[in-house]
């Protein structure tokens, strides 16, 4: 419906309507009966006007009361669903996925992550090697709200970990140690982080399963090892092997091995002297006593069980020697094999290889015990020995 002025019809209104009320009530007290000095006509004429005033007051009232209307109903609004209607709430704060935009070629930093782009805009992801350094950026298969971005800290790839160090701006770490969270590690040229020994600047580390480099006594295969602490008195490098020495009473051999065999032979060459020669004849002189007829039990055994006992036979002999040696520092090896029997057959044996000067020399000390001959230092077929055959190298 047209809206017209509503103040114009309302005073239009009630100035009809106080009209109205005064002839009604003009009309009320003209009496019903009309005397006879009123004219027919002027009755007609009265009646007429009054049947048009009362059709133009019940119009003019209609009018009002849509009037009324009109200011009373509120102005038609948008749909409630759709006005001031805002984004989704999942875009609210959302930019564009990284992948669909194109950004400068190099890093670009987008709520905060870094990104890196190719020549042409194109985000990369994963690996990306950049001024000789390398970088892993998210997949999005890894993570698909934010592809592209780059990782730092732990990463484990293919069973392999690596370090992308924030403190550097996630740059892989590799060919060094790195101390993370109070512990030391080391990584591979490769970046991987290493796991068991590694020997560095000429020293042995051990990191444990988890990487993390250990100190002090560990045991593997029943031998201990010392690594130095932080802050030792010998200002040895954190970690690092302790080998020739003596730690707390405890020998630690040239090889960083603590056992009982080690300690056996450190006994015994603080006895004899710390020689080559006097180690041969201290086992060249034990009492013979039959104790096995197979390499099975190994050096140690053999060596634990003559340094105890102080008897042995050609096992536990090379065995003691074989110890004694070590301990001194020569690249010496226990060895199994035949050697020619009285009756004919070959029986089983034991004797000591070591590696000098580029050769390599027999020691015997069963040899000498049995036969009275020299037995040291002698060399594979010499004349008056025994004839050496079917031989491997125990360690």
């Amino acid at each position: 419906m047209k809206r017209g002025n509503t103040k114009v019809k309302n005073e239009k209104y009630w100035s009809k309507l106080v009209i109205g009320a005064i002839c009604m009530m003009a009309v009320a007290t003209v009496p019903t009966r009309v005397n006879a000095e009123t004219l027919p006509e002027e009755k007609d004429t009265i009646e007429s006007e009054m049947a048009d005033l009362q059709e133009d007051i019940v119009l003019e009232s209609n009018e009002v009361v849509e009037a009324q209307d009109d200011l009373q109903t509120p102005k038609e609004s948008e749909n409630p669903e759709t006005a001031g209607e805002s984004e989704e709430p999942d875009n609210l704060g959302n930019s564009e996925k990284p992948e669909d935009v194109k950004l400068e070629p190099g890093w670009n930093l987008i709520d905060g992550k870094k990104y890196y782009a190719d020549a042409n805009g194109k985000i990369m992801t994963g690996w990306v090697k950049y001024e000789n350094s390398w970088y892993y950026l998210q997949t999005e298969k890894e993570c698909p709200e934010t592809p592209g971005a780059m990782m730092t800290g732990w990463f484990k790839q293919n069973n392999n970990w690596y370090y992308l160090n924030p403190a550097r701006d996630g740059k892989m770490v590799a060919s060094e140690w790195m101390l993370i969270d109070g512990r030391w590690y080391h990584f591979y040229g490769g970046g991987g982080m290493e796991t068991g020994w590694t020997k560095q600047n000429g020293n042995w580390y051990h990191l444990n399963a988890n990487g993390a480099m250990e100190t002090g006594w560990i045991i593997m295969n029943d031998d201990w090892y010392y690594l130095y602490p932080a802050g030792n008195s010998l200002g040895a490098p954190e970690g690092a092997m302790a080998v020739n020495t003596v730690i707390n009473g405890y020998v630690v051999a040239p090889d960083g091995v603590y056992n009982e065999a080690y300690q056996g032979a450190y006994n015994v060459l603080n006895r004899v002297g710390w020689n080559l020669w006097a180690a041969y004849n201290w086992s060249a002189n034990l009492p013979y006593v039959n104790y096995s007829n197979d390499p099975s039990p190994g050096s140690k055994n053999f060596a634990i069980h003559g340094f105890k006992t102080k008897t042995g036979d050609c096992y536990v002999m090379a065995g003691t020697f074989y110890y004694m040696a070590k301990l001194l520092g020569y690249d010496a090896h226990q060895i199994a094999g035949y050697v020619p029997l009285r009756s004919g057959n070959m029986g089983v044996h034991s004797w000591v290889e070591i590696d000098m000067n580029g050769s390599t020399y027999v020691f015997d000390p069963d040899f000498t015990h049995e036969s009275g001959r020299n037995g040291y230092q002698i060399s594979y077929g010499m004349s008056g020995t025994w004839r050496y055959s079917n031989y491997y190298r125990m360690n």
